[in-house]
C-alpha cells in the first residue's frame, strides 16, 4: 500500500514538473491544419478606391478563320485601360 502511495506521489510530482516547464504543448496546431480551416472562407473583400478610366472599342473580326470562302464578320468589343501604359 505504501508503494502505491509513493507511485501516485511520484506521478503527481512529474505531472506538476512537466506543467511548470515551458515545453511546447500538444495544443500547438500545425500550419497545414490552420490553413485548411480557412479553405472555405471565400475571396478577401477588396476595397475599391477609384474607378479605372476605361475606353470601350470595337474591331471587326472574321467569323471563321479556317474557311477562306466564308467572309462573314462580327464586331468584337474590347476595353482599353491605359492607366499603366507609357
Amino acid at each position: 500500500m505504501a508503494a502505491l502511495r509513493l507511485v501516485c506521489l511520484f506521478v503527481v510530482l512529474v505531472i506538476g514538473l512537466v506543467h511548470s516547464l515551458d515545453i511546447p504543448k500538444i495544443k500547438d496546431v500545425p500550419l497545414l491544419v490552420k490553413t485548411l480551416k480557412n479553405l472555405n472562407r471565400g475571396p478577401p473583400h477588396q476595397v475599391m478606391t477609384k474607378r479605372a478610366n476605361v475606353q470601350e472599342k470595337w474591331i471587326t473580326q472574321k467569323l471563321d478563320n479556317f474557311d477562306a470562302s466564308n467572309t462573314q464578320t462580327y464586331k468584337m468589343r474590347y476595353l482599353l485601360n491605359d492607366e499603366f501604359s507609357n
